[in-house]
């Protein structure tokens, strides 16, 4: 078979095995996050109180899953700001991982919006389930530009911030070097940063190469996750077709924690 591949054919192959490789090492030591228990028996029950009939349960922001008096709750809590041009997918991204279902017209986000997201996992380190409490702030690009108080509330506390561009607007993706200088100071640890490419679904018409973004994640040293916010599944489905994304995210902010707790373990020594 690859006797018949041409030479752009063979260079785009080895972008993308180059890409794979360096996401492999980038992720090699995100190790806090057991990626096979929602797999096992013991996840039954953490799985089925995001559910309501089959269909994601949406959750305020005094609500919390409910498990069986015998089960403990455990839950991190985060905050994650998502930035990026309009129309990048921010709002289609936030609605793809609560199972909110994806619109097929998206307006711009007119103010702040907020969601959340509880997400159960295993920790290594002590075995113990938790649920990770993540609160997503989706705001839109003019918004931001207008009212100068709205970006100051975006980041304050802030424990991830999520670029967003689509993989079929190229103005998009030069936009996420230019949002990471203009962020302002946190007045917190380190946030990690993320960029999410969006429309995975369409790289046939994507004006970003993989070499781009290769040479992107490893100058800025940011994981670069792709999805295609375009799903068919619901409930139980859902959430394992979400599972690869929503795990590494955990795992990145639970591993920002753990290197925050030993540089002051450190320091007191």
């Amino acid at each position: 078979m690859i006797n018949n591949f041409t030479e752009s054919n063979l260079n785009l192959w080895n972008i993308c095995g180059a890409y794979c490789l360096y996401m492999e090492k980038l992720f090699a030591n995100l190790v806090a996050i057991d990626s096979n228990w929602l797999n096992t028996p013991s996840a039954k029950d953490y799985i089925a109180s995001l559910l309501h009939q089959n269909e994601r349960r949406h959750f305020g922001l005094l609500e919390r899953p409910s498990l069986p008096p015998s089960k403990d709750i455990d839950i991190i809590k985060y905050k994650i700001f998502l930035c990026g041009k309009s129309g990048g997918g921010k709002t289609a991204t936030v609605a793809n991982i609560s199972g909110c279902g994806i619109p097929k017209t998206v307006n711009e986000t007119g103010g702040i919006e907020t969601t959340i997201i509880y997400w159960p996992a295993r920790l290594l380190s002590t075995g113990k389930l938790v649920f990770f409490c993540l609160q997503f702030w989706d705001v839109g690009d003019h918004a931001v530009k207008k009212f100068d108080h709205i970006l100051p509330s975006c980041v304050s506390n802030v424990d991830c911030i999520m670029l967003i561009f689509s993989l079929t607007d190229r103005s998009s993706f030069h936009e996420i070097p230019q949002l990471l200088n203009h962020l302002p100071a946190t007045d917190k640890r380190q946030p990690v940063h993320i960029v999410v490419a969006t429309k995975k679904d369409q790289f046939i018409h994507s004006d970003v190469s993989e070499n781009e973004m290769l040479k992107f994640s490893q100058m800025k040293n940011i994981p670069i996750f792709k999805v295609k916010n375009k799903s068919t599944l619901k409930g139980k489905e859902h959430i394992f077709e979400i599972a690869s994304f929503m795990n590494r995210l955990c795992d990145l902010l639970l591993q920002r924690d753990q290197k925050s707790a030993e540089s002051v373990t450190r320091e007191d020594q």
